[in-house]
């Protein structure tokens, strides 16, 4: 199992800690240091789970201390075995490896946050195509999460504590590295990715990276209005997540649903500049003037260079998760050219910010039942050129916005019935899908824990849910000829669930549509 992948190490420390306990040979006290400082220098820290194992291998040296001793390095073993370092989301499946490029850019006069990932040779080295997941202000990000996600009845620190070894979590892509020409007539899509509230740039790394093993390029948006957990720059400043939205949702839903629409409205300018910059990257006429922002250190040049020209600025696809899915929808209406295709995992439409963009997506009878007093002074800060009739959608429910935003599959679904979405779209529901599980969190933290968050199902592996949403994501931007085809190893899986998905679907469908949120 990938999961495992740390476990005949850490085995092998608590072993050689317990060989020093036994005094099976006078060098096994320094074999045993040796071994926890190679570890140390090597990655940088020590997961938590080897703590007792190396308090076990000081209080060992002590007069009368092994009474103390054996029940830690006991202690450590069984850490070791429940809890094993993540694994992160599965391997790509694509010809390519897949680079990165953090920056801020310029675009016209918006500075934009954007992480591009790229196809590379497989031939690189494999060391250097095994990257920290967290690559930027790791530990800072493990501290974010117990803002965002930490169970209440976890000490905040004791929660930040138990998330600090994600920073030793790798993924399959390298930082920078030169663009891989595909030796195609036609240069690659490019996807813009919005990932959802409180999330990261890097957290979508399962289905985003997939897409560029098969030669896509990918920018994924990190928003700085305090919606990510935390954005960081490349100058080393950083926003963090803003927790005080969340209070209004008890006080005041209307005004809480409104604020969250001002913050789509800041996020759609930052998604209409990234199609922007893909346009700019492409060559294409009428594209702002692309350049590094004021808080980027080389990577706007870096990746100017790397990918300028050796792309297809016209081939766009708009996609995002939650409050991200809603961006990209706004962003695909008000973008100065059309997208050819939408992928949106479970997107809130609750919170489409004005009559107009509620109408491209869900229609009149979604526009005026979405309405709040509170935006009858609402003025939008782009406009809404054009509605999403010609172009191909990817609509992914999970079971949880089933249950509690059931109007939004309803309006979703009735909209694409009455042809509100161009040919090709698609709407379906995931079974045994969490809202969260479209991410890679679920892979990223012990199964126990994502379970007892609610992040993962029962009767679901975190492995199988990326896989899953990954080959329908793969499956729907093949059709429109805008991914290379691969053997993917979620088919099977994907396959098989793929009844039991359409059977909930056709439960969903044959729901009332009049009710809003009942």
């Amino acid at each position: 199992m990938p999961a495992l992948a740390s476990l005949p190490a850490e085995l092998a420390l608590v072993g050689v800690v317990g060989a020093s306990l036994l005094g099976v040979h006078p060098l096994a006290a320094p074999a045993a240091l040796a071994c926890v400082t190679t570890k140390l220098v090597l990655e940088r820290a020590l997961r938590w789970q080897a703590t007792p194992a190396a308090l076990a291998l000081a209080i060992g040296q002590l007069p009368h201390g092994a009474w103390l001793a054996w029940p830690l390095l006991m202690l450590a073993l069984a850490l070791v075995v429940a809890i094993p370092q993540p694994s992160g989301p599965p391997p790509f499946t694509g010809p390519y490896a897949v680079g990165f490029i953090d920056a801020q850019l310029l675009v016209g006069d918006v500075p934009l946050l954007v992480r591009a990932l790229y196809p590379v040779s497989k031939l690189l080295p494999a060391a250097s195509r095994r990257a920290r997941y967290f690559s930027v202000d790791g530990r800072r990000v493990c501290s974010s999460m117990t803002t965002s996600c930490g169970p209440p009845p976890l000490n905040r620190h004791a929660f930040s504590f138990i998330l600090d070894h994600l920073c030793l979590v790798r993924a399959p892509i390298c930082q920078g590295g030169p663009h891989l020409p595909l030796g195609t007539a036609v240069p690659p899509p490019v996807v813009v990715f919005a990932h959802g509230l409180s999330s990261t740039r890097e957290q979508y790394l399962g289905i985003v990276g997939e897409l560029a093993s098969r030669g896509l390029v990918v920018l994924c948006i990190e928003h700085t209005n305090r919606t990510a957990m935390l954005a960081r720059f490349p100058d080393g400043a950083v926003v963090t997540y803003s927790t005080a939205e969340a209070e209004l949702e008890r006080v005041d839903p209307s005004l809480y649903e409104h604020t969250r629409r001002l913050q789509l409205e800041y996020q759609s300018v930052e998604f209409v500049a990234a199609l922007d910059a893909a346009r700019a990257l492409g060559g294409e006429a009428g594209a702002p003037e692309l350049g590094a922002g004021p808080r980027d250190v080389g990577g706007a040049a870096r990746l100017l260079a790397t990918l300028s020209g050796r792309i297809d600025g016209s081939a766009l696809v708009a996609a995002g998760h939650s409050m991200g899915a809603v961006t990209a929808a706004v962003g695909a209406v008000r973008a100065p050219v059309a997208v050819r295709a939408c992928v949106l995992l479970d997107p809130t439409t609750d919170w489409l910010p004005d009559d107009a963009s509620r109408a491209a997506l869900i229609g009149e009878a979604g526009a005026r039942i979405a309405c709040s007093p509170h935006e009858r002074q609402h003025r939008p800060l782009l406009p809404t050129r054009r509605s999403l009739d010609a172009t191909a959608v990817l609509t992914l429910i999970s079971e949880d916005w089933r249950h509690s935003r059931p109007s939004v599959p309803r309006l979703l679904r009735a909209h694409a019935a009455a042809h509100g979405h161009g040919p090709g779209s698609e709407f379906a529901y995931v079974a045994g899908m969490h809202h969260v599980g479209h991410s890679d969190i679920p892979s990223l933290l012990p199964p126990a824990l994502a379970r007892a968050l609610n992040f993962l199902s029962a009767d679901v592996d975190a492995q199988q849910a990326c896989l899953r949403v990954r080959s329908r994501v793969v499956h729907f931007l093949e059709r429109l000829g805008l991914c290379q085809h691969a053997p993917c190893i979620g088919a099977v899986a994907a396959a098989t669930a793929r009844e039991a998905d359409e059977r909930h679907l056709l439960e969903l469908l044959v729901l009332p549509l009049s009710a809003h949120g009942s």
